[in-house]
């Protein structure tokens, strides 16, 4: 994880101010082997075919609301969003809290971004447990 730094993984393709959450860094990601992420309990993976550091979720605000650099999506990151839930209230982010979405998982994996995926996905935010 890193403020406004991406040591250890490839840079992300937008600028400006960011949160950076790293899941593959370079000494694994070398291998070329099967790489993913497991969302809300279901794995999903694909083959890292160029061995880049390119696993990652980059969290720009975006207080514009304007897109930012974009990317046709895969199935994989198409995936993710897809698996992904909806807040368990029911409540939205408020404006203020606005997020952009940068998602890159390494060689032929995805690139994407939320203004991309599915048009009723406006911003993002990750929780850890």
């Amino acid at each position: 994880m890193g403020l406004n730094q991406y040591t250890g993984y490839q840079r992300p393709r937008n600028s400006g101010p960011y949160l950076f959450f790293g899941f593959i860094p370079k000494t694994r990601a070398c291998f070329r082997n099967t790489q993913g992420i497991m969302v809300n309990g279901q794995n999903l993976s694909f083959r890292n075919c160029d061995a880049n550091a390119n696993s990652h979720l980059v969290l720009f605000p975006n207080f514009s609301e304007a897109p930012m650099l974009g990317s046709g999506s895969s199935s994989f990151c198409q995936n993710i969003f897809l698996r992904s839930r909806n807040n368990p209230s029911g409540r939205m982010m408020p404006v203020e809290y606005f997020m952009f979405t940068e998602m890159h998982f390494g060689g032929c994996g995805c690139f994407s971004n939320t203004n991309t995926i599915h048009e009723t996905v406006i911003a993002a935010n990750i929780g850890f447990r």
